[in-house]
């Protein structure tokens, strides 16, 4: 909320609050063919560390602009079901 506030957005954005615009990736970290190796032992945070550093739009499952999902043109990956 701070940055939010920060850029005087709190109203539009900064937290999770019905009405308020949001980006977000849901990301599928055991997704076959893709560079992401987890193990059943890993945490979340590891998880999340080896997805930033060596995951890529294979482990997208849906993304998410302002609240809405989106297609990119081309992509498999986004609304798969």
């Amino acid at each position: 909320m701070g940055g939010a506030r920060v850029m005087e957005l709190q109203d539009t954005i900064g937290n999770f609050e019905v009405g308020k615009e949001f980006d977000a990736i849901l990301v599928n970290t055991t997704a076959d063919n893709t560079p992401l190796d987890v193990f059943e032992h890993d945490e979340i945070e590891t998880k999340f560390e080896k997805y930033l550093f060596v995951g890529d739009d294979r482990n997208n499952e849906k993304i998410y602009v302002q609240g809405k999902e989106v297609r990119l043109p081309g992509s498999t990956t986004a609304s798969r079901k």
